[in-house]
């Protein structure tokens, strides 16, 4: 923007000559006009990491709020439900699904991996739930090392579960891991798996194992659970 002063000189219309020429030499193009904050890319597949660094999200974390529901790109299908809807959700360190009237036996302690909410699958022998989500934005012949854990809980009328089973799978690929849960009530058990990438994205499936009653089977994934190792 241009400022005029108004002068009573003799020589005011030389000014105003000389301040039309000035103004008319500026083109659009020359004006810095403010980029609206919606034009920001805000891809999902970068996200802000400490010191502003962009980071790439492989996974998301279980991290959302507790309910029955799901965290963001996390899912709880239908198909495996024989008995009724599912009983899957977000739940806290200290109650299933954060509703204070079903808390935990035994607190869980924050994990290795950080703070954040929980997914609990319910498992017996004839209901066998689990959780899904996809690991994106993976390189082709990139490794990787994916860190979660995973653990069991009881409340009033639910067991202890025997096992969980964590694997992921895509084309011509299939990596599974198996935690036992003996004599590990309500402690974490923190797993890492090492893998090198054959697709770009694989489907992720967490579920439990109980072969004799009603259980409850958790599973925490933190922010940046997967890096890059070479």
């Amino acid at each position: 923007m241009v400022k005029i002063t108004k002068s009573l000189s003799v020589g005011l219309t030389a000014a105003c000559f000389s301040t039309m020429l000035l103004m008319s030499s500026c083109s659009k193009e020359d004006a810095l006009t403010p980029i609206p904050q919606s034009d920001i890319n805000q891809s999902s597949k970068l996200r802000e990491a400490a010191g502003g660094i962009l980071a790439v999200e492989y996974v998301t974390s279980t991290d959302g709020p507790t309910g029955f529901n799901s965290p963001n790109k996390w899912n709880f299908p239908e198909d495996d439900i024989i008995l009724g809807p599912s009983e899957n959700a977000t739940s806290s360190l200290t109650a299933y699904a954060g509703n204070p009237l079903t808390k935990w036996f035994k607190p869980l302690p924050v994990t290795t991996n950080g703070a954040g909410n929980i997914i609990k699958v319910a498992n017996n022998s004839s209901k066998m739930e689990r959780a899904e989500t996809t690991i994106n934005n993976l390189i082709v012949g990139k490794k990787y090392k994916f860190t979660y854990s995973v653990s069991t809980t009881a409340i009033g009328y639910s067991n202890l579960a025997n096992e969980a089973v964590l694997k992921f799978y895509s084309s011509g690929d299939y990596i599974a891991d198996t935690t036992n849960f003996a004599y590990k009530e309500s402690q974490w058990i923190t797993k890492s798996i090492e893998f090198v990438a054959k697709n770009k994205s694989y489907n992720l499936e967490f579920r439990g194992i109980d072969q004799f009653g009603y259980s409850y089977t958790n599973i925490h994934v933190g922010k940046n659970a997967i890096k890059v190792i070479n």
